[in-house]
């Protein structure tokens, strides 16, 4: 968008050095003023503002030798303020402060010399605080805590040059852990395991690269066990009845069951048999009594 551009000259002398300042104005197509600055001789130096096309301010703040400096302010299009920053020497230099549409305060963290220091807030668009991460030198380091709405901890873990390190606890919103992971170098070193509000273990699931998942029932029975890869269902299915009899056997392919699938009543007898293809039945299926009759017969 073309704008025009009105220099207004001021000359001030002192002895025989000439310092020349000037204000420049540029502006829209519909007449509304777009930037407002202050120069000394050719560089930016004092007030600036930047306007959007409706005459809200977009940005006002600065400008000393031709570099940021002081308090800068953003908003948004609406008028509503978007950022407050600091800067010195033309990088970002103390507590900045960024916020959502509606006004409410959305993070808050800490620059030292261009570059992020100290513990950055962040909070959600109804204005509860929901994670705090600690940096050093730019990078997340240290601990990391996210949070609900009613202030309790729903995660609790640790980085290390932006990876995860450490215990990393996972809560449900009553407070129970329900997850628990260890990482080193951003790489787990341990299975990962998931309980029941009681503290008992529901689930284990083992390292990669061929991880295996191992369900549990409170009385502490294997429920199932199943192979994955890239985190969805992949190979072999296996699940079991109390009495450790298996209950159903088959095959996944990317999260859909696939091949033939077998179900077996408690005492271990075929309860039904069949095939899947993309999650759906494919061909003949056949159902038993438990003394081994075929009882029934489908076609998909």
């Amino acid at each position: 968008m073309k704008a025009i551009l009105v220099i207004i000259v001021v000359l001030v002398f002192t002895g025989s050095a000439q310092c020349q300042s000037e204000s420049k104005k540029n502006y829209y197509k519909n007449g509304i003023e777009k930037e407002f600055y202050h120069t000394k001789n050719g560089t930016k130096n004092g007030l600036y503002q930047i306007k959007y096309s409706n005459n809200n301010i977009w940005q006002k703040g600065f400008y000393c030798d031709g570099l940021l400096c002081g308090k800068w302010k953003v908003y948004y299009k609406n008028g509503q303020i978007k950022q407050k920053a600091n800067y010195k020497y033309g990088k970002l230099d103390g507590l900045q402060y960024y916020y959502y549409p509606n006004g409410l305060l959305k993070q808050t963290q800490n620059y030292t010399n261009d570059t992020i220091e100290g513990i950055v807030k962040l909070y959600s668009e109804s204005g509860f605080l929901s994670e705090t991460i600690q940096y050093s030198k730019g990078l997340k380091n240290g601990e990391y805590v996210k949070y609900n709405h009613k202030k309790d901890t729903v995660i609790k873990g640790a980085f290390e040059n932006n990876l995860k390190t450490s215990v990393w606890i996972y809560y449900d919103d009553d407070g129970f852990v329900k997850k628990r992971e260890h990482y080193k170098i951003g790489k787990l070193t341990d299975d990962r395991v998931f309980f029941y509000k009681s503290g008992d273990l529901r689930k284990k699931i083992t390292l990669p690269p061929y991880p295996i998942q191992y369900t549990y029932d409170k009385a502490g029975n294997t429920v199932s066990i199943l192979e994955l890869k890239d985190n969805e269902a992949n190979g072999s299915y296996i699940e079991f009845y109390p009495n450790g009899n298996i209950k159903t056997i088959g095959q996944y392919l990317n999260n859909n069951r696939t091949g033939i699938w077998k179900k077996y009543y408690p005492n271990g007898s075929i309860k039904q048999i069949g095939q899947y293809q993309n999650n759906r039945e494919k061909g003949v299926w056949k159902n038993f009594n438990e003394a081994g009759d075929q009882v029934k017969k489908m076609n998909f």
